[in-house]
């Protein structure tokens, strides 16, 4: 209990600067930060016999931290700053009083939902049991096999609209199938087999970058390079940053002006992708770092659409109770048996028109994350319980993939990153959190009744470590790799 009510005294003591947003923006900052590092500690964990932090970096108990501090406190405080009157270069405008102290209010919530996701994570535990089930053997090239299978049951879905969902599903774990190909090819210095299986990875980052989907590519990424760390970490490091100059320089920028000539012009796709590319391939340094700016301030929070809904709830509008967890129950019916399913993103786009985030008028998806409809749903009392739930289904289905399917390796790293990664990581609106996680349980039972039916998933018959990867420095210490 000590430990939790630690988790909230950065909340709590920040109630001395809210008058002051700057100070408060900067105190809510700084016990994120605070939080995150709290949450990797032995101390904090009092789990035994666990791995080292840096060879289950995947588990919620890090990956949700890091993609936390990435997007919420390095984004958090691009857009504060560009608030504030500060740019790249110095001071670029007046400052935006009214606004800074509306992102102050929302990086307060923010603040107070990391340690309610991280107290619901505390109380579960972190401790792993050791898996129900075992994969004996995973042997060169099968992940590759497993995930052109599921590109073809993918392709095959794509013609039946009410199996959309399941579609996108088998398809994330078809490309998380490569990248977990590409780690044990690496483990066991296979350069055939790693030829080939960065060579399809390679295939796919390309389908997921021509799509228009810029953030595609980031999460493989983020993936691959959590799997390989603790094997060659130098390596993984120079290599992670190269990635993100890369992304930001020349991804970006091309996603960017791709999108918007073949989703908003209407140009043809091989047009726009020559023209997109011409037009990246112009641009000066200076604009690519104006470029990266405004990505930075625009897209890498979700602050301008708190603001927005911290001046419509509960001013204009009262807070919504439960109604938000009732509306998304709807998701639970599959379209392939009620017809006349709603559309979820008319209705979820319904709040953000209402509270003026964009225009109806506006081609953009603009919907509220789940840190917003749990603010909406009663401020700080909404907060809390809706976070505390976060944390504690995430640990708990965490616990369960590791459990049913071997191990960290294929539990974390391929059923739990590709099925739940992104939902629990960034987790989206109350209507379509409750989705994705519902089809990705039903996705993640498929692929483990179809496992135990072809022999691939087995019963554990004598004692394994709870931790067991394929891929841990200590299990591959005589591999010859090294960092």
């Amino acid at each position: 209990m000590f430990r939790i009510t630690i988790l909230f005294l950065p909340s709590l003591l920040g109630i001395v600067w809210m008058e002051t947003p700057g100070l408060s923006i900067m105190w809510c900052l700084t016990g994120s930060v605070f939080i995150a590092l709290l949450a990797q500690s032995s101390w904090f964990r009092e789990a035994s016999n666990e791995l080292p932090v840096i060879e289950q970096l995947l588990r919620p108990s890090s990956m949700y931290h890091f993609v936390f501090v990435s997007f919420h406190v390095i984004g958090g405080a691009a857009y504060c700053l560009d608030a504030a009157g500060f740019g790249l270069g110095g001071g670029v405008a007046n400052a935006d009083a009214y606004g800074l102290a509306l992102a102050a209010s929302a990086q307060q919530m923010m603040l107070l939902g990391h340690a309610s996701v991280t107290a619901g994570m505390k109380i579960v535990g972190f401790h792993y049991e050791q898996p129900r089930y075992v994969i004996p053997v995973v042997r060169p090239y099968s992940l590759i096999v497993v995930s052109l299978i599921l590109l073809g049951l993918g392709s095959l879905l794509s013609e039946v609209s009410s199996l959309w969902n399941l579609r996108e599903k088998l398809l994330a774990v078809s490309s998380t199938a490569v990248i977990l190909e590409v780690v044990f090819a690496v483990r066991r210095h296979n350069l055939t087999n790693l030829f080939f299986a960065l060579l399809l990875l390679c295939l796919i980052l390309l389908g997921q970058l021509l799509s228009g989907w810029k953030g595609l590519i980031v999460f493989p990424m983020i993936t691959l390079g959590a799997l390989l760390f603790p094997i060659i970490p130098r390596r993984t490091l120079i290599g992670w940053v190269g990635f993100i100059m890369l992304w930001t320089l020349l991804v970006h920028p091309f996603g960017t002006t791709l999108r918007g000539l073949e989703w908003y012009a209407g140009v043809e796709r091989d047009r726009a992708i020559r023209e997109s590319l011409d037009v990246t391939m112009n641009m000066t340094l200076a604009e690519r770092i104006e470029n990266a700016w405004t990505f930075m301030v625009g897209r890498a929070n979700d602050l301008y659409q708190f603001r927005k809904y911290l001046e419509y709830v509960p001013r204009v509008h009262d807070y919504y109770g439960l109604s938000l967890v009732e509306e998304a129950m709807i998701a639970l019916v599959p379209r392939i048996v009620w017809a006349g399913k709603p559309d979820l993103e008319r209705v979820a786009m319904g709040r953000v028109y209402e509270a003026g985030v964009v225009s109806e008028r506006a081609t953009v998806s603009a919907k509220s994350n789940f840190y917003q409809d749990a603010f909406m749903s009663g401020g700080w009392g909404g907060v809390i319980p809706a976070c505390l739930i976060l944390g504690f289904l995430c640990m708990k289905i965490n616990r369960l993939c590791e459990r049913f399917f071997g191990g960290y390796d294929i539990g974390t790293g391929l059923v739990y990153m590709s099925l739940f990664g992104r939902e629990f990581n960034m987790p989206s609106n109350f209507l379509f959190f409750l989705g994705a996680i519902w089809t990705s349980l039903m996705t993640a039972a498929i692929l483990f009744i179809l496992g135990r039916l072809g022999g691939f998933i087995v019963p554990a018959r004598s004692p394994i470590p709870a931790d067991r990867g394929v891929g841990t420095k200590r299990a591959f210490a005589s591999s010859g790799l090294k960092g």
